[in-house]
């Protein structure tokens, strides 16, 4: 769907939440180092303040799926080993829901993810037990921001991940820009397919689709049905082989 050379560079995290702090979307604090003395003063910082710390990869790796996770008393015993590799290090946004959305083209199609808890056990949302997509609205005030960002990163299709705190404000987490969609169209009705091949065959997405109903012909106990049936449940190792294999 890319064009080669925008595909390689917008896969990199660093340069992702550099273009999107410069295009005006939320981002939060984060750190990128191997200095051990550096991460641990970052980490006191944010923790000071009430918050947790995640952390995650400074880069994707082909082949090989690693959730974002808090910083725990274990992850501390191996900040010296990142003297080897540097790491991704951010203040963890909370209060507000977890948004998947795809920009193709200049069209944006939100879904929401929903858990049967209220209580988040993970950095990760995907790595939630009951999780679901629902039709959601990009919020309005910042869909100039991501398209901005969208443009800049050169990219045809993107699968961006969001985060709303309790304020409502959507703060840019990352951009897959080979990410999965296809559990925004069977869970959140989103027509993403559609989307794409007008892409491929050189018209124009409807850029006010992601404010029409979904369209979907399903009710949600279908969907459930549909769902049960074609993926294995969340945290199973059939589960994580199809998740890694994806990611």
């Amino acid at each position: 769907m890319n064009p080669w050379p925008a595909e390689d560079s917008a896969d990199w995290k660093l340069y992702q939440l550099r273009l999107a702090a410069d295009c005006g979307l939320g981002v939060p604090e984060t750190l990128c180092s191997t200095d051990q003395q550096e991460i641990e003063a970052f980490v006191a910082e944010i923790e000071r303040s009430g918050r947790r710390v995640v952390y995650k990869h400074a880069s994707s790796i082909a082949a090989f799926g690693m959730p974002t996770r808090i910083v725990d008393a274990a992850a501390r015993k191996r900040f010296a080993s990142l003297v080897y590799a540097p790491s991704l290090f951010q203040a963890e946004v909370t209060g507000g829901v977890d948004l998947r959305v795809a920009v193709i083209g200049e069209a944006i199609f939100c879904c929401e993810w929903r858990g049967s808890s209220r209580e988040r056990s993970f950095a990760d949302v995907k790595l939630e037990d009951d999780l679901r997509m629902y039709p959601a609205a990009f919020p309005a005030g910042a869909r100039t921001q991501l398209l901005s960002l969208h443009a800049r990163l050169g990219l045809k299709l993107g699968i961006y991940d969001f985060k709303l705190d309790a304020a409502g404000v959507p703060f840019f987490l990352e951009v897959n820009p080979s990410g999965q969609w296809l559990d925004m169209e069977i869970e959140g009705g989103q027509p993403v397919s559609m989307a794409l091949a007008h892409l491929l065959a050189g018209v124009e997405p409807d850029v006010e689709a992601d404010h029409r109903p979904s369209g979907s012909t399903y009710s949600r106990a279908d969907l459930d049905r549909i769902y049960t049936a074609a993926v294995p449940p969340r945290g199973s190792l059939d589960w994580q082989l199809v998740y890694t294999a994806n990611a």
